[in-house]
């Protein structure tokens, strides 16, 4: 069982060892050891990572287990149109498949009542990400290619209609 919660600046720590470690187990096969480096280390630093905790304009959640350890995590804002923008959402490797990412998605959508869809971005290779999604009812609204310290990726971009 987990408690979803705030996260607070004393997580960063712990934030950023969730972020590696999902992030060398969901992009390892596909992007280069030395890309995933820089983006834990550049996008995940603990400084920005303390920034986006402190901005209103987005919500950080955190799913803790019974020991108060980081087991996964989430990142979402509204945008001008009031859709639902999903950041990230990441669980570690060992909790996956056990309903944490499900916890965690549903946390954002119940904060944002007034929201009527949700939006977000799932890399093609990643395709737990994808079949995550698509079992959580989302469908694909288009695709594009990104670029990450030179290695391109090609994006699914999904999106889900709320009642």
């Amino acid at each position: 069982m987990v408690v979803i919660e705030p996260a607070e600046a004393t997580d960063v720590p712990e934030i950023k060892q969730v972020l590696s470690q999902t992030w060398l187990d969901t992009y390892g096969h596909f992007l280069s050891r030395s890309t995933i480096q820089t983006v834990t280390t550049v996008w995940h630093a603990p400084e920005l990572l303390a920034a986006q905790i402190k901005n209103p304009d987005i919500l950080f959640r955190l799913a803790k287990d019974e020991t108060g350890a980081i087991v996964g995590l989430i990142t979402a804002h509204q945008n001008d149109q009031g859709s639902l923008i999903i950041n990230r959402l990441y669980v570690r490797p060992q909790f996956q498949r056990q309903g944490v990412g499900y916890q965690l998605l549903n946390e954002i959508i119940r904060a944002y009542p007034q929201a009527k869809k949700v939006q977000l971005a799932v890399e093609v290779q990643n395709e737990k990400g994808v079949r995550f999604y698509q079992k959580q009812g989302f469908a694909e609204v288009g695709r594009s290619t990104e670029q990450i310290e030179g290695e391109t990726l090609d994006v699914i971009h999904m999106a889900k209609t709320l009642t």
